[in-house]
């Protein structure tokens, strides 16, 4: 809901100006940066053409890997993909969740196989 119709609602009575200064407090209004891009293991690997990961909205590509994804949810910092994944010429289904933490990312395959922390290249 946009500002200006937050504030027409407190002009109308229908929101007490406490509610619309929760409502605007930027923990309340924050954006989270997408994760989507190219990460590595550290600034110094960016320039290399293999290594780290490629992510896109419903694919992550790595290093002899790469999942595309039937299904994607976000909750804050936390990114949580469904669907499949090829490593090495042997498919599997997956569930594939990326955290962000202070500018960098670890990513968990299935629960087992953490990955990183990276960091995102081409700031």
């Amino acid at each position: 809901m946009s500002m200006k119709l937050l504030r027409r609602r407190v002009a109308l009575g229908l929101l007490t100006p406490a509610v619309l200064a929760a409502l605007s407090a930027p923990q309340a209004i924050a954006e989270y940066r997408t994760i989507v891009g190219h990460w590595a293991a550290g600034s110094r690997d960016c320039s290399r053409v293999s290594g780290g990961l490629h992510i896109r909205p419903m694919s992550i590509e790595g290093d002899g890997a790469h999942c595309h994804f039937s299904n994607v949810r976000r909750t804050g910092d936390t990114v949580v993909w469904n669907g499949r994944c090829d490593a090495f010429g042997e498919e599997f289904p997956a569930t594939v969740t990326a955290r962000s933490a202070g500018g960098r990312l670890t990513v968990d395959f299935n629960g087992t196989d953490r990955r990183g922390p990276f960091e995102r290249c081409g700031r």
